[in-house]
């Protein structure tokens, strides 16, 4: 068309001066420069990437919802790229752009890609954090979500969409986005973009303050339904939903409350069944100071059932079982199902108080002669290193000081301490063997001072504590590299456990 007037005709897409924006508030800036440089070295970098910060060292000058609003209208990439600044890189961006080319070719009106959220049924994480693991070869498909976790968002620029004007705080904002989306006919995914995240967030009083203005919200704008995140369910379009039950528990009685009628009903209970329950048509025992949110778990049948469910899918049954961190023995005593009668299982726990309880439970149904309980430490003193401050920089450090880990020296008094080749050695145990294991963090040592023990272990299912190897400057992905080197081939993860075997 021909025009005679000052005026640009637009046509096609615009492009984009750079592929990706990484766009976070930074409160400590250390952090922030490991996360930058953690994402340049896997690829992110000058020639496809910029960085975006707010300084908020000084006080929060700008919320999440403020900020990255703000960020984004600075940015100029393709994709804006939302991250925490306690994330370090795993994968790369062809990882990122295979991710994106699988969710555009399935629905072309997405707007959102995250690695953990949550649809109506069930909730995904596909990062390594404190409570979850993704490692492994296999790549998991992407899921349709309504919303998702703010570690990591990937936004399509070309959506336009944004965060809330009128909401502020540092809580929800992904589900706001996603919520956002929606109301413009877009979705969200999440797909399988690996990174190390390292710490899980804060259900402080301000989240549940989050929930409250979130829900008052959109009770404006919906039809009443309930929305799933990583953390909690909302009610959206209604403020007289289940959710109020959340609201008055945390917001009126204290975040952590805990009924009273639930402990009255734990010691009821306790007391009618001798302190037993029934799993899997076995009778265990427990512990009477068993927390109640242990005990609620383990009469619901969801006590470690992760662990468990990797037990049923990979346990040889013909190969002897070694089990570390056997605690009051449930784990040990199921897994014995999955066992020949005469094959071998021993059995370590280092609380004396537990011992008695783990011996009865681990035998349950079967020869306890072909059962070993033994009460000692999993210890490697050669793994000590010398005092120094942790270069990862790590949300809920002092918490984590607090709980006593990671730590080679806290054991029990009088327990005495021993190696995984120590107790396989006192065992006779000179063949092929399986490993369940569970020590707090030690599996780092374990991997690292125990190679020619582990060289006879088939298969490894293994318990993973991301918090304990923050503290020592290690990751997840480090430590399935160290697997990997000693042969070990991760087939199967749920939850923060895993299941490799010998290659």
């Amino acid at each position: 068309m021909d025009c005679d007037i000052d005026a640009v005709a637009v046509s096609g897409e615009p492009a984009y001066e750079v592929e990706f924006s990484f766009c976070s508030l930074v409160t400590k800036p250390q952090q922030f420069r490991e996360m930058v440089s953690s994402f340049r070295r896997a690829g992110f970098d000058e020639r496809n990437s910029e960085y975006l910060y707010i300084d908020n060292t000084n006080g929060n000058s700008d919320s999440a919802y403020s900020g990255l609003n703000r960020l984004a209208r600075f940015a100029r990439g393709e994709y804006l790229i939302f991250c925490h600044q306690d994330v370090v890189a795993i994968d790369g961006p062809d990882a990122l752009r295979s991710a994106i080319s699988d969710i555009t070719e399935r629905d072309p009106l997405w707007s959102i890609a995250a690695n953990a959220g949550c649809s109506e049924d069930n909730c995904y994480f596909y990062l390594n954090d404190p409570n979850f693991v993704s490692v492994g070869s296999v790549r998991r498909p992407s899921v349709k979500v309504m919303s998702v976790d703010e570690n990591f968002i990937v936004l399509k620029r070309e959506a336009q969409i944004g965060f809330s004007v009128d909401l502020e705080g540092f809580h929800l904002y992904g589900t706001d986005l996603v919520t956002q989306a929606r109301l413009r006919g877009r979705t969200a995914y999440v797909v399988d973009f690996r990174v190390e995240h390292l710490s899980s967030g804060k259900l402080d009083s301000g989240f549940y303050d989050a929930c409250i203005k979130l829900e008052d919200k959109y009770a404006k704008a919906f039809n009443n339904q309930r929305v799933t995140t990583t953390c909690t369910s909302l009610d959206i379009g209604t403020t007289i939903g289940p959710g109020r039950r959340r609201r008055i528990r945390n917001l009126e009685r204290g975040v952590g409350f805990e009924r009273k009628s639930a402990k009255v009903l734990k010691a009821i209970r306790g007391w009618s069944s001798g302190y037993t329950v029934e799993l899997d048509g076995k009778r265990f025992s427990y512990p009477r100071e068993l927390p109640v949110s242990k005990f609620q778990s383990l009469r619901k049948g969801k006590y470690e059932q992760e662990r468990l469910e990797l037990i049923k899918r990979h346990l040889p049954e013909d190969l002897p079982n070694i089990v570390l961190g056997a605690s009051f023995g449930v784990i040990c005593g199921l897994a014995r199902n999955s066992l020949q009668t005469d094959t071998r299982q021993i059995v370590v726990e280092k609380d004396p108080a537990l011992i008695d309880l783990c011996a009865q439970n681990a035998s349950l149904g079967k020869d306890h002669t072909n059962t070993l309980v033994l009460n000692c430490t999993i210890s490697y003193p050669e793994a000590a290193t010398k005092d120094k401050a942790p270069s990862l920089v790590v949300d809920g450090d002092e918490d984590l000081k607090k709980s006593g880990a990671p730590s080679r020296q806290l054991y029990h008094a009088g327990v005495p301490a021993a190696s995984l080749g120590k107790i396989l050695q006192d065992a006779s145990l000179t063949g092929y063997y399986s490993l369940i294991c569970n020590i707090g963090g030690m599996e780092l040592d374990l991997i690292d001072c125990d190679r020619s023990a582990l060289s006879r272990c088939r298969l490894l299912i293994m318990a993973l504590h991301p918090r304990h190897y923050y503290q020592r400057d290690e990751l997840v992905s480090t430590l399935v590299k160290k697997l990997e080197a000693q042969g070990f081939e991760i087939v199967d993860t749920l939850g923060n456990n895993i299941a490799a075997k010998a290659q």
